[in-house]
């Protein structure tokens, strides 16, 4: 069995009462899985008794919802976590923002881009890697189909990691994925391998188009911070900018690396990249002129409004496969921004 984590795993310390934007009291939903909820019930103390009447359950199972966390102390840490130990809460809580896929003979670990402090690691780490450990248990059969997607992922991280625009790169990616997605679907890998992934040289004059109908569509979805749609409406739609490459090579990264290899096997490959390359594209509108705390924050804010907001990254993907705007050419035009 092998054990997959960004070097900059380790290094994660969640932030606490630190942290401008405290997971436990955003408002979004919190689901708690039926083995928590047995175990928090199974306490008698007052701040478990308050957690629990806060927890309220419907057809996708038991949550909280709305406000605060109510074990959220004053001083911004978790009533429970000081009294008890972490051992004691939700396996959400526990994990946050901490992620785990699981394919081939695998285990994959990663940290969320919607926390400050991970966004922090995985945009400004020194050195950005993976370390991969051959535990030698015999555990896990090896897949071919998710072995060969593997491969493949490495090879787009190392193409978007490397020297150039990182525009061209995207723009390449696309229409290189357009083309080999529907063989790697019918498992014509030889055909796929046929296939060269190369750099678009972009017109870099060109008007900027479909831009502003793709932020129409991001302020289209479900808002749980207003403060987002303040950011959204300040994008710098002109803005032909390249000082953020760095911090946007290494978020496009993040999504291949989190998404690209099980969308695929859901037979998504184009959606994994397409949500790459518009994450990054439209990023890029927002950073401009903001300094390295306030880029952070930007990302952070993203990722809590649309890729951790479940109905809101369903919309997006839907989009991608019923609105023009979200065609491959005409997302590389908005690549030429």
């Amino acid at each position: 069995m092998k054990y997959v984590k960004p070097t900059y795993y380790r290094d994660f310390t969640c932030k606490a009462q630190a942290c401008q934007d405290n997971c436990c009291r955003v408002g979004w939903r919190i689901a708690v899985d039926e083995q928590s909820y047995a175990s928090l019930s199974c306490h008698h103390e007052p701040i478990f008794e308050k957690l629990c009447s806060a927890i309220k359950l419907d057809d996708e199972g038991y949550y909280i919802k709305g406000g605060e966390c109510p074990a959220l102390s004053e001083d911004g840490l978790c009533e429970i976590a000081k009294k008890y130990g972490d051992e004691e809460l939700g396996y959400i809580c526990r994990m946050h923002p901490r992620f785990i896929n699981e394919y081939s003979d695998r285990t994959e670990y990663g940290l969320g881009l919607a926390c400050e402090e991970a966004a922090r690691l995985i945009m400004f780490d020194v050195c950005p890697a993976y370390s991969c450990t051959d535990a030698g248990n015999g555990e896990g059969e090896k897949n071919e189909k998710a072995e060969r997607l593997i491969e493949l992922r490495e090879n787009l991280m190392y193409f978007i990691t490397g020297d150039g625009a990182l525009n061209d790169k995207i723009a390449g990616m696309l229409e290189y994925i357009q083309k080999i997605a529907p063989l790697y679907a019918n498992e014509e890998y030889e055909a796929a391998e046929s296939i060269r992934l190369q750099e678009i040289r972009l017109t870099k004059n060109a008007e900027p188009q479909n831009v502003n109908e793709l932020i129409e569509v991001f302020k289209g979805l479900e808002i749980l911070d207003e403060r987002w749609l303040k950011v959204l409406s300040k994008a710098r739609v002109n803005s032909k900018s390249t000082a953020y490459d760095r911090n946007l090579k290494r978020i496009f990264n993040y999504f291949l690396y989190r998404y690209f290899v099980s969308y695929s096997l859901d037979g998504d490959m184009m959606g994994a990249v397409k949500l790459a390359a518009v994450s990054v594209i439209l990023l890029r509108l927002l950073f401009v002129n903001k300094n390295k705390d306030r880029r952070i924050n930007i990302a952070h804010m993203y990722s809590k409004e649309v890729e951790y907001n479940e109905e809101n990254l369903e919309n997006l993907l839907f989009e991608f496969y019923t609105n023009e705007i979200f065609e491959t050419e005409n997302i590389i035009k908005a690549l030429a921004n």
